[in-house]
């Protein structure tokens, strides 16, 4: 067991090889963001200098323990004979210090064993074997604490950057630049913004001068209507741009808004969102995302809905992607797409859960498991699987959702584990997933569908499972109360070929769009941009030509049809209940 025989890989560089030694000689098992941001400092030109020392750390580790435990192993039972009885600390490392020099113990293997014997003497058990999880840092180094610093030590260092980065950076400052009074108007309107004021439902539509097909998405609508104080914060107070100007030029964050995106960003474990190439062009994608964004928030709340810049909002939220660490979302439709996207784009995860292994499930193995584990995270909204109905034996609630099981990415698969929310900020988002494609089309010959694109083969319609969504919840372990805000909700018709005779070529209705709703002090409100041109719901004026001049309706709660049924386009409770997509809650 030679010292020399054992030592690591002789091509890591000299930098590396010392920095490896420094952190055993102090005792370390894992490295922190504070180790990675002393190393930062110390070599500023070398951008891969951590992961080839954690890389190179994580080995020796590995090998310190391994040899540490071989040589406690050979002492317990060729010297002690398996008993500690009337040993002490001192006398067993007195009697291992020979066997130690004799088979080339470093320092940090010595300290490993001693540290083995401490807990053989105070619990009288060999400790067990775990897993190397603990070498790894302990705080999580991402990829924007390396290019941005991290919060751990203030640093003013400035950004890590690759020489072809610098125009990228130069991009992102000219968005600052030009967005500074965009922005400065965005604050103003947020500070000036009442819930559901009066000006963001006053929207009209003009025929002569507006395109029905360009509208602000519903779920915009839904949450920037209502006042979500911490919405606000951190998608329109907080400047993207600002933050990587701010550390490209050396300087200190200002704001409270922005220090708390940067928080959130470089602690932030999914922290690949809009570009996977490098860290700083995703950055770019966010600060563009988040341009579009103020320009699409302004109009709503001025009561534009169909402002052209909406179409620019769609294009940049495409750029950024969900992860496998989100399987929920892959068979989902835009709402929630979009929902997932512009939340990880600012990393904005508001709920705090819990997560333990299910017992039982073919993922839980009770003999390799150590103890009973729990993981404390944040999540951005929550995912509610809505079964046919056919398959429902109980009632559903969007309760359920609060405590349920999930299946979640561990060690390279994916597992069944049991999850209940803890605690939440301000906002509790649940996403219903009710959409499914169905490609019916029985008349090949009659392809054209009245408000629909042309030739579609397939389309997507909704389970119209009952799902109630109470006005209020209990959350978390304090019992929080949180109350419905706004929802956003599929638009359904029933396809016809376009002829005199109107003739059904299918029962089943299928998805149009999607509307929003949100619940104000004087009820609840629609923005219906979708049915702008049709007759199917009433209670709005509308025009000679029998255009609708607002996409605004006001709902009536048990609002009957002609039939004395529950009206399935005037009666909130039934929409959200029946087509509810997205529904978001706020704390009281």
């Amino acid at each position: 067991m030679d010292k020399t025989t054992r030592n690591y890989d002789s091509s890591i560089s000299g930098n590396v090889q010392k920095e490896v030694e420094r952190l055993l000689s102090e005792g370390k098992t894992s490295l922190t963001l504070q180790d990675y941001e002393r190393l930062r400092r110390k070599y500023p030109d070398d951008n891969t200098l951590y992961e080839k020392v954690m890389e190179a750390f994580t080995e020796r580790a590995h090998e310190v323990k391994r040899t540490a435990r071989k040589f406690y192993n050979l002492i317990m039972k060729n010297v002690l004979e398996g008993n500690t009885n009337g040993h002490t600390l001192f006398s067993i490392l007195n009697l291992s210090k020979k066997y130690a020099k004799e088979n080339g113990l470093s320092d940090a293997e010595i300290e490993e064993f001693r540290r083995l014997v401490e807990t053989k003497l105070e619990s009288g058990v060999d400790e067990q074997s775990k897993s190397e999880k603990g070498l790894f840092p302990s705080t999580n180094v991402t990829s924007f604490s390396k290019l941005l610093g991290t919060v751990a030590v203030e640093s003013n260092s400035g950004l890590q950057l690759k020489e072809a980065e610098y125009a990228i950076v130069q991009e992102i400052v000219m968005i600052y630049a030009r967005s500074r009074t965009l922005h400065a108007s965005v604050i103003i309107q947020s500070m000036l913004h009442t819930d559901c004021s009066t000006v963001a439902l006053s929207g009209r539509y003009d025929s002569s001068k507006h395109d029905p097909s360009v509208y602000v998405n519903p779920l915009l609508f839904a949450l920037f209507v209502p006042k979500f104080n911490s919405v606000d914060e951190r998608m329109l107070l907080s400047n993207v741009a600002n933050v990587v100007k701010a550390k490209y030029q050396k300087e200190s964050i200002a704001t409270l808004p922005d220090y708390r995106l940067f928080y959130a960003l470089v602690t932030d474990k999914n922290d690949v969102v809009c570009d996977s190439e490098s860290p700083i062009k995703d950055l770019r994608n966010r600060a563009v995302l988040q341009h579009h964004l103020w320009e699409s928030v302004i109009a709503i709340r001025a009561g534009k809905y169909f402002d052209v810049t909406a179409a620019q909002f769609v294009t940049s939220i495409d750029n950024c992607k969900f992860s496998i660490y989100s399987p929920e979302v892959v068979n989902m439709g835009d709402e929630t797409v979009i929902l997932k996207r512009l939340f990880a784009a600012f990393s904005f995860n508001p709920i705090t859960v819990v997560s333990a292994p299910l017992y039982g499930s073919m993922n839980y193995n009770q003999f390799t498991s150590v103890g009973y584990t729990q993981d404390v995270y944040n999540v951005p909204y929550l995912q509610f699987n809505v079964p046919p109905a056919q398959a429902l034996t109980t009632p559903l609630n969007v309760s359920d959702a609060l405590n349920q099981n999930i299946y979640e990415f561990v060690n390279n698969t994916f597992v069944q584990r049991q999850r209940r929310v803890h605690s939440a900020d301000e906002i509790i988002a649940v996403s219903l997933s009710r959409k499914f494609n169905a490609p019916q089309v029985k008349s090949a010959n009659s392809p054209f569908f009245v408000s629909l694109p042309l030739t579609i083969n397939g389309y997507e319609t909704i389970n119209q499972a009952v799902v109630n969504c109470p006005d209020t919840l209990s959350v978390g372990d304090n019992n929080d109360t949180y109350v419905l805000r706004s929802a956003v909700f599929a638009e359904l018709m029933v396809p016809v070929v376009n002829t005199s005779s109107q003739q059904f070529v299918s029962n089943n209705e299928i998805v149009v769009g999607t509307s929003a709703m949100v619940r104000c002090s004087g009820g609840f409100y629609a923005y219906r941009p979708v049915l702008i041109h049709t007759p199917l719901i009433s209670g709005n004026p509308s025009g000679k030509d029998g255009n609708r001049s607002s996409p605004i309706v006001k709902l009536v709660p048990g609002a009957l049809d002609a039939n004395g049924q529950p009206d399935i386009d005037s009666d909130p409770n039934e929409i959200i209940n029946k087509r509810g997509l997205v529904v978001f809650y706020q704390k009281q």
